[in-house]
């Protein structure tokens, strides 16, 4: 199978199969809030979620928006997350959602985010 990845509903299926798991490092191309959302409800004990899209301006692919829906969902439900990585366009919702919802962080990189820091206030 050359130049086979990985897909949303493939990683999906790999996380379902792993309930122990706590680190989950993924380089994608696109995505999509839901397929964030779903990560979240299906591996709640995630503590490190590194997100690297290869291309980073590239808004979420159904929406055409940010990623914030799908991040928020990581930040909400994945409540022992202390080490979180984002690369992509994002908006101030997220950030605000991490401010709230994050209490055991410790580490926090992102990368490629838009102008403004509105969430931070």
């Amino acid at each position: 199978m050359p130049n086979a990845s990985l897909t949303e509903r493939g990683l999906i299926a790999v996380l379902a199969g792993c309930p122990k798991l706590h680190l989950v490092l993924y380089f994608c191309r696109q995505l999509e809030d839901a397929a964030l959302d779903t990560i979240a409800m299906i591996h709640p004990n995630l503590i490190r979620f590194p997100l690297c899209s290869v291309k980073p301006q590239t808004p979420e692919y159904l929406t055409l928006g940010p990623l914030d829906t799908g991040f928020g969902a990581i930040v909400h439900h994945c409540k022992g997350s202390w080490r979180l990585s984002f690369s992509g366009i994002l908006a101030d919702w997220v950030f605000y959602y991490i401010t709230a919802h994050t209490k055991k962080l410790e580490i926090l990189s992102i990368a490629f985010v838009r102008n403004s820091d509105l969430g931070f206030h």
